[in-house]
């Protein structure tokens, strides 16, 4: 069976318009495809998808012995949710990834994220490109170092002096606060921070999105002072995003935080491990529980879509690869699922989104076009 057919029956499946004997040859299409074509994922997509799919396994297992009054679901029924559910999974992501190797479109033009590496601003205004051959830097010396251990900036300064440090759109970049504070900062991102932190807090800036895993200390507590809101904890650690315009997003992996409105008549409030806020400009705010894997999929060097909306991914596409979008004939509509790889070429992603939305992509001096397919 070739690609064009198996995508065909996957979207019957996922529409429950599958027959008997259709659903047979698309498990048994299933199990071999995932022997012939493993190596076209790359080791962590493979770890995630392998994850993502027990997960949903074992998902799909529960809810039959929660309805079954029996012991243990027969063989044929336990192969019947494996494959399923393994289906539901691949369905966003395998089938596109072979429809990328079949194309025969020619590329005129593609853009590739820019890779590791920052831009470290000293009090005095000098500023220092960080190698891109380091993952981070280090405050916890006396002098300023890369993660590594080797120097970067041997001059003693002042405890109390400012330093900025900024990712380009397309970067990562890690950073040990003096306190021993981790903070992995996503592309596009800023923090302002003391060279020591002394006094009652621990005070920091930030814009853009970063990975906070803040050491205890409970006598200093920790302050991130956010676009509309600030952030108080002790020790722990979430997840910050300000991409967003008017409103700014923050996603608790572990511990307790109390967040606070710049408009005070917003009553401060807590998240619990799990659970993320938007905080919007006029003060008001949601809370819910969320994904974690989705939402911390870009730490892991990952996209993960989730029926997620084609208006949320460009976002996204946006602020990574740092291009403009326009739209001839509106904002795509529909959604898409998938655990792509963040270090894939412009061209490469945009081949798996056409599949799933009846538009085109094509890129022109760092813009992104969308039209309409005719």
């Amino acid at each position: 069976m070739n690609n064009k057919k198996a995508a065909e029956l996957i979207d019957k499946y996922l529409a429950g318009q599958c027959t008997a004997e259709e659903q047979t040859v698309l498990f048994a299409y299933f199990n071999t495809f995932l022997d012939k074509n493993h190596k076209l994922l790359s080791t962590d997509e493979t770890d995630q998808l392998h994850r993502d799919t027990w997960e949903r396994i074992s998902n799909q297992i529960g809810k039959g012995r929660e309805k079954t009054p029996i012991r243990s679901l027969n063989r044929s029924r336990l192969i019947s949710i494996t494959a399923a559910a393994a289906i539901l999974i691949i369905a966003g992501f395998f089938i596109k990834k072979t429809r990328l190797y079949d194309s025969s479109n020619t590329i005129t033009e593609d853009i590739l994220p820019v890779g590791e590496g920052a831009l470290l601003t000293l009090e005095n205004g000098r500023t220092i490109e960080l190698s891109a051959t380091h993952t981070g830097i280090d405050f916890t010396k006396e002098y300023i170092a890369y993660q590594d251990g080797s120097a970067l900036y041997p001059e003693n300064t002042s405890r109390n002096s400012m330093y900025r440090l900024s990712t380009p759109k397309g970067s990562t970049y890690q950073l040990t606060l003096s306190d021993g504070t981790t903070v992995f900062l996503n592309g596009g991102s800023e923090i302002k921070y003391p060279r020591k932190f002394e006094g009652e807090k621990r005070k920091v800036e930030f814009e853009g999105e970063a990975y906070f895993s803040v050491k205890k200390h409970a006598k200093q507590p920790f302050i991130v002072v956010t676009k509309g809101q600030e952030i108080k904890v002790l020790g722990t650690v979430f997840n910050i995003s300000t991409y967003t315009p008017m409103s700014t997003k923050t996603t608790l992996v572990e511990g307790s935080v109390l967040i606070t409105a710049d408009i005070k008549t917003t009553s401060p409030f807590l998240l619990s491990p799990g659970e993320q806020s938007i905080v919007r400009a006029d003060g008001s705010y949601d809370k819910k529980k969320v994904d974690l894997k989705k939402e911390l999929a870009w730490r892991s060097g990952l996209f993960y879509f989730d029926q997620t909306p084609f208006s949320e991914i460009l976002q996204q596409v946006s602020q990574w690869y740092d291009v403009d979008i326009t739209y001839s004939s509106g904002i795509p509509q529909g959604t898409f699922s998938g655990i792509i790889n963040r270090n894939l070429s412009l061209q490469t992603l945009i081949e798996y989104f056409e599949d799933s939305s009846p538009h085109q992509f094509k890129i022109e001096n760092r813009t992104l076009r969308v039209k309409a397919q005719k």
